[in-house]
């Protein structure tokens, strides 16, 4: 029997190509505002040590970071493996690098766990819950930085009103997330 000759779809080579296109020119724009050179100037004054522990936590954090949504599956009896989960959860940092304004993470995680057989409405809480707790996490730390602050400043003003309002902004979704997480009454304003 002779092998089937797959067609190739221009339509979609072509569109590849344009993807690609595009990709090199903003890279190329990107690059050009600033001196490449000086970026690898000062990576090469840095210590390999620290780079290494850097690229070591930054692994184990993405390494890590799943098991939050692995644990909230597991306690709400969610009927979906382990592993499952924990594939959904890792797909967050890739949809929220190409969406703009990092916002397509939980919309996909949602869609997968419609794919595994959980109802939207599940996985809505259970993303909730999730990011309720990465919150918590990040505003957490956001107050242990306040011990190291003054050592960054040094007297700039700029940078305390910088704090103040990134400070205020994450308490305020935190807050807010937690609102619409416990409050029906709050809930039901934006049900409609």
């Amino acid at each position: 029997m002779e092998e089937k000759k797959k067609k190739i779809n221009w339509k979609k080579a072509g569109l590849y190509f344009f993807y690609g296109v595009i990709t090199v020119f903003l890279l190329g724009l990107i690059l050009s505002f600033g001196d490449i050179s000086a970026i690898f100037s000062e990576l090469g004054k840095a210590d390999l040590k620290y780079i290494f522990i850097a690229v070591g936590l930054l692994l184990a954090y993405a390494a890590l970071y799943p098991l939050t949504t692995c644990i909230l599956a597991k306690a709400r009896g969610l009927k979906i493996g382990f592993g499952k989960t924990y594939v959904i959860g890792m797909t967050e940092h890739f949809f929220n690098g190409i969406t703009p304004f990092a916002t397509g993470g939980q919309p996909f995680q949602i869609y997968a766990f419609n794919k595994a057989k959980v109802k939207p409405a599940e996985s809505t809480g259970l993303l909730l819950m999730n990011f309720i707790i990465f919150m918590i996490v990040t505003n957490g730390y956001a107050a242990c930085s306040l011990f190291y602050y003054g050592r960054f400043v040094n007297g700039n003003v700029a940078m305390n009103v910088l704090a103040i309002v990134g400070f205020t902004m994450n308490f305020l979704v935190l807050a807010f997330m937690i609102s619409i997480a416990t409050s029906k009454r709050i809930r039901s304003l934006f049900e409609h």
